[in-house]
Formats: structure tokens, sequence, C-alpha cells
């Protein structure tokens, strides 16, 4: 019986870790992917023209309707 609460414990502890350390990071990643979404047509184009030169090997394709 005592060793089955020491991995429950455990369990709870490692949680508790996990939750603390990924809530911040979460709500960071939340916040830019927000942010992102609210760009305009120009910085969505100007953020693409810079992939382009950091990435030559991407392809870029023009997809039509079926």
């Amino acid at each position: 019986m005592v060793s089955l609460l020491y991995f429950i414990f455990g369990g709870f502890v490692s949680g508790g870790l996990t939750y603390t350390s990924m809530k911040e990071v979460g709500s960071r990643l939340k916040n830019t992917m927000y942010d992102s979404l609210n760009d305009s047509t120009e910085e969505l184009q100007k953020d693409l023209e810079e992939i382009k030169k950091e990435m030559p090997d991407v392809i870029d394709v023009a997809f039509e309707k079926v």
C-alpha cells in the first residue's frame, strides 16, 4: 500500500511541475499566435519575402481550385 502511495504522490509532483513550467510558455505561445492573426496583408507579405531570403530553397506555389 505504501509503494502505491509513493507512485501516486510522484505523479502529482511531476504533474504539478509540468503544469507550472508549461503554463508561462503556453501563455506566451497563445499571445504570439493571436498577434500573428492580426497582421495586415503588408506585414504578411514582408514576412514572406524575409523567409524567401533566408531559405531560398523554399518553393512558392500558387494553388488553384479544381
